[in-house]
C-alpha cells in the first residue's frame, strides 16, 4: 500500500549541450529538459516459503547430520560419486604383478578415501557411514540436471542390495597417534576399507578388459560405477568432501626386486557427483495451510532463508499501489532491504553470503534452466556491513510486471480483480541463498545455489517492511 509521499516534488536541471561551436544557448534550459523527481514509501509483505530441492552441486559433495539450535533446523547430507580413469589407462604388466592366488592376480587391499578440509559442527562426533555398489546400468548422467532431493538410492546396483562395508568415523581420528592426528601437514581423511575379495575383483576385470579403461565413460558404464555414501546414524558434524578416491593395493617385481604399486581414481570434476540434503523442521518455520498448500499468513514478525534446500523468503510487491497515480511516470531506482536478524544463538549454520530473487514461479527452473541474473526480472543482492541484503534498484522488476498485467488484462478481458485471482504469484518474488563468482574485476561470472549450509531470519512476516521508489516525470 501507499501511505505517504517524502516531500514535495522538487526541480532537477538536465543540461543538454549540442555537439556546436555555438555557445548562446549554454545554461538556458526548454521545457522538455525539466525532470520532477518524486520519492515515495510504499510497503511490502514477507512470508517464509519452503523449498524441497535446489540443483545439486556436480562438484562438491557433503556428509553428516546436523541439528541448528537456534532454529530447528535438521540437516542431513549424503552423496555419490563416479571415479576418473585417465585415457588409455593401464595397469603394469599382468606377468610382473606378484600378489596372486591360485586363480590369478589378487588385491592385497582397497580403500576408499574421503578427503576434506572443512566441517560443520564438532570434530568429535562419531558417524557412521555405509558404502553402496552402483549401477552400472543406471549411472548418473552427464546431460540431466539432479536436484538435492533425489533419490540417490534408485542408482544401487540391485544385485548388490546391501552396503559392502559400514564405517564409524569422527573429523578427529582417534585411531592415529597423535603426532598424525595433529599434524597440519597431513591431508584430513576418512578411510573406509572395502572386501579384499571386491578389490581382486575390480583388478581382475580392469586386467582383462582394458578397452573398458580408454576413458571414464566406459570405466563407468562397464567396470566401475561409483559409490553411494550413505548416512547411517551420528548428528551434529557435516564434513565438506574436497575428493574422494580408490585405492588399490597390490604388489609388482622389477628387475626380480618386488615393489608395493597403488593404482587411484578419484572423484574429481571431470565425472559426476551429487549430494542429496533433506532438511527437517521446514513446516514448523515455514508452515503451508494442509487445504491451500500455500504459505499460512505469518504470526511473526521473521521470515527465513535456508540453503541448500529448505527456505525462501517470499515477497508480494505492492505493484499496483506503485503505479496508482503513476500510470505515465518512470522509476528512476526503487530500492528493497531486507534486515537480518542476529543470531541469540551460536549456530553451525553459516549466514548466506548473497541472495537471489526471482520470480516465485522460477525458484526451481532457474537453476534447471541454466539461467542468469539479467536485472530485469532476477538480482542478487550480497550481505551488507549493515547486516541486510540490499537490492539497489528493482524498478525494471516493477514496470515488467505492471505491463505483463496490463497487457494479460486487454487481451483476456479481466478486471484487475479477476486477474489477481487467476494469477495469484503474479507480484510475488522469492530470495534464495546463492554463492557468487567473481571474476578479476569483481563482475560476477557466476550464479549458484548456496552450499554452504546457510540460514538466516530476517526482519518481516506479519511487519510490513519498507521501500522507497523514485519516479521521474516530464
Amino acid at each position: 500500500m501507499k501511505y505517504r509521499v517524502f516531500g514535495l516534488a522538487f526541480v532537477v536541471a538536465m543540461i543538454c549541450a549540442a555537439c556546436s561551436d555555438d555557445t548562446g544557448t549554454l545554461g538556458v534550459y526548454s521545457d522538455s529538459d525539466v525532470l520532477t523527481t518524486i520519492p515515495v514509501t510504499y510497503q511490502f509483505t514477507t512470508r517464509s516459503l519452503p523449498l524441497d530441492s535446489a540443483v545439486s552441486s556436480k562438484s562438491k559433495c557433503y556428509l553428516g547430520r546436523l541439528r541448528d539450535a537456534e532454529t530447528g533446523l535438521d540437516m542431513r547430507a549424503e552423496f555419490l560419486a563416479q571415479y576418473h580413469v585417465f585415457e588409455n589407462f593401464t595397469l603394469p604388466d599382468v606377468t610382473t604383478i606378484t600378489s596372486r592366488d591360485d586363480e590369478g592376480i589378487v588385491c592385497d587391499s582397497i580403500d576408499l578415501r574421503i578427503y576434506f578440509t572443512n566441517y560443520y559442527g564438532a570434530d568429535t562426533n562419531p558417524m557412521k557411514v555405509a558404502v553402496y555398489e552402483l549401477d552400472t546400468q543406471n549411472p548418473i548422467r552427464e546431460d540431466s540436471v539432479y536436484s538435492t532431493n533425489v533419490d540417490l538410492a534408485s542408482y544401487v546396483n540391485p544385485l548388490r542390495p546391501e552396503p559392502l562395508v559400514e564405517k564409524f568415523f569422527t573429523v578427529s581420528d582417534y585411531t592415529l597417534t597423535d603426532y598424525d592426528r595433529t599434524n597440519t601437514s597431513r591431508y584430513t581423511n576418512v578411510r573406509i576399507s572395502l572386501p579384499r575379495e571386491y578389490g581382486t575383483q575390480l583388478l581382475r576385470a580392469i586386467a582383462q578388459n582394458p578397452e573398458y579403461c580408454r576413458d571414464s565413460y566406459q570405466f563407468i558404464r562397464h567396470l566401475m560405477p561409483g559409490f553411494y555414501f550413505r548416512l547411517v546414524s551420528g548428528v551434529g558434524t557435516i564434513i565438506v568432501v574436497d575428493v574422494s578416491t580408490i585405492e588399490l593395493h597390490y604388489r609388482y617385481t622389477i628387475n626380480g626386486k618386488e615393489y608395493p604399486a597403488l593404482t587411484r581414481f578419484s572423484a574429481t570434476p571431470e565425472v559426476l557427483q551429487t549430494t542429496r540434503v533433506v532438511t527437517g523442521g521446514v513446516d514448523v518455520l515455514a508452515p503451508l495451510d494442509p487445504v491451500t498448500k500455500q504459505p499460512v499468513a505469518p504470526t511473526a514478525s521473521t521470515t527465513y532463508v535456508a540453503g541448500p534446500s529448505g527456505i525462501a523468503t517470499e515477497i508480494t510487491l505492492p505493484v499496483d499501489d506503485i503505479f496508482e497515480g503513476h500510470e505515465t511516470d518512470s522509476i528512476a531506482r526503487a530500492r528493497l532491504s531486507l534486515s537480518r536478524y542476529n543470531p541469540t544463538q551460536t549456530s553451525a549454520l553459516s549466514t548466506p553470503g548473497a541472495l537471489l530473487m526471482v520470480p516465485k514461479g522460477e525458484r526451481y527452473t532457474f537453476f534447471r534452466d541454466g539461467k542468469f541474473p539479467d536485472d530485469i526480472t532476477s538480482y542478487t543482492a550480497t550481505y551488507s556491513t549493515d547486516n541486510t541484503y540490499p537490492f539497489s534498484n528493482i524498478g525494471r522488476l516493477l514496470s515488467t510486471l505492471y505491463r505483463r498485467k496490463q497487457a494479460a488484462m486487454a487481451r483476456e478481458g479481466l478486471t484487475s480483480a479477476q486477474y489477481d485471482a487467476a494469477y495469484p504469484d503474479w507480484n510475488r518474488v522469492v530470495v534464495i541463498p546463492v554463492s557468487l563468482t567473481t571474476n578479476t574485476s569483481g563482475n560476477v561470472v557466476a550464479v549458484t545455489p548456496d552450499f554452504t549450509f546457510s540460514c538466516t531470519a530476517l526482519i518481516g512476516g506479519a511487519k510490513p517492511q519498507d521501500m522507497q521508489v523514485i519516479f521521474t516525470r516530464h
